[in-house]
């Protein structure tokens, strides 16, 4: 049981670790966010799918 658990120690002991993994997540957030948001508003402003595609 103990080999399916995920070792976060590097993320208690190494701090310039910590802020690469802490800023990493957050432009994965935004990136994901953007992926989304962007084909919506070209779609809203269009009413155009194959703009959205393009």
């Amino acid at each position: 049981m103990a080999s399916l658990l995920v070792d976060v120690s590097p993320l208690r002991e190494d701090r310039t670790f910590r802020n690469l993994f802490v800023a990493r997540t957050i432009l994965l957030f935004g990136v994901g966010i953007v992926a989304v948001t962007v084909p919506l508003e070209v779609y809203g402003r269009t009413g155009s799918t194959p703009v959205v595609g393009w």
